[in-house]
């Protein structure tokens, strides 16, 4: 039953970590109640959010590398997975669709011939955030496991397809990573 802003502070105290709050004087005398113990950082962050309204503002750091920014506002984490100091989070999806009006493609003899190839691709965005006093300096390709649309049908591409190696901001010391993996809609799914 603590004013936001003290319920901050305190967090700060438990946590070791800076926090800063910006964008509304409203927000911060909002009172709440949350108590932990041995909860993971990310656990505990997320629901303190989400019960104080505010919302995180990945990839800031401030200067030094040790403060995360959290503004006043309607928090929703989406859909994350927490293991320890890591939490990956599902950014969205990119579906897009091809038509291409002249192809070389290779096509088998019983196929028929057509100067059109239609062609349907789906990538997922995930973030990749790890706790201030792990800092990230490279990030691979995710490996997707299982994937399956509304219908049962599987969304994986084939194995010889999915082994594209990519390494994302390589060297460079970070707190956030965004990380995409394709995937293969089938017809006619949702």
């Amino acid at each position: 039953n603590e004013p936001v802003k003290t319920a901050i502070q305190k967090f700060s105290a438990a946590t070791g970590y800076q926090f800063e709050a910006a964008g509304g004087d409203a927000g911060e005398n909002k009172l709440i109640d949350l108590q932990f113990k041995d909860v993971p950082f990310w656990l505990a962050f997320d629901e303190f959010c989400n019960r104080a309204g505010l919302v995180f503002h990945e990839g800031y750091y401030g200067t030094n590398f040790d403060t995360i920014r959290l503004e006043y506002g309607d928090s929703f984490p989406g859909v994350v997975s927490v293991n320890g100091p890591f939490r990956v989070s599902v950014r969205g999806f990119n579906y897009t669709r091809n038509i291409e009006f002249a192809s070389r493609s290779f096509r088998s003899a019983d196929a028929p011939a057509s100067p059109i190839r239609r062609t349907e691709s789906l990538t997922i965005r995930l973030g990749l955030t790890v706790e201030p006093k792990l800092p990230l300096l490279t990030c691979g390709q995710p490996i997707i496991t299982d994937a399956f649309d509304d219908l049962g049908q599987p969304l994986l591409l084939p194995p010889q397809m999915n082994q594209i190696g990519m390494r994302y901001y390589s060297g460079y010391r970070t707190f956030t990573q965004e990380v995409h993996a394709n995937l293969q809609p089938a017809p006619g799914s949702k």
